[in-house]
């Protein structure tokens, strides 16, 4: 069983903020446990430190955690996009994602970006 308490700045969300003002919880000094690659609990440093004695510490202390994103980056010049019939990807990407972004791009950045595609 591996197991780790990684000590840091804890930030995560637990309700949509877009309906809740209080939709998430940070620990200045916080501590987050986790065995086997899944999150157990997050708190307070000193009390995760004694609910979890025997969990090896990694100390990122002064960097933010935020446990729970899996891939949260957007395109936002395919955000029109998104959830558009796929078809195979490269027929996806000629058809749909490359002209979006060409179209969201003034033309001296695509001539650009072309230089080094």
């Amino acid at each position: 069983m591996m197991k780790n308490l990684y000590r840091g700045e804890v930030l995560y969300l637990i309700a949509s903020p877009l309906d809740h003002v209080e939709a998430y919880r940070y620990f200045e000094d916080g501590g987050l446990a986790v065995v086997d690659g899944k999150i157990v609990e997050a708190g307070p440093f000193e009390a995760m430190r004694s609910r979890y004695p025997d969990f090896p510490v990694t100390d990122y202390s002064g960097k933010l955690i935020t446990p729970g994103f899996i891939d949260s980056h957007i395109h936002f010049s395919q955000s029109e996009i998104q959830g558009m019939y796929g078809k195979q990807l490269l027929d996806w990407l000629d058809e749909y994602t490359f002209p979006a972004e060409e179209a969201s791009l003034p033309w001296n950045m695509h001539k650009i970006s072309l230089a080094f595609s």
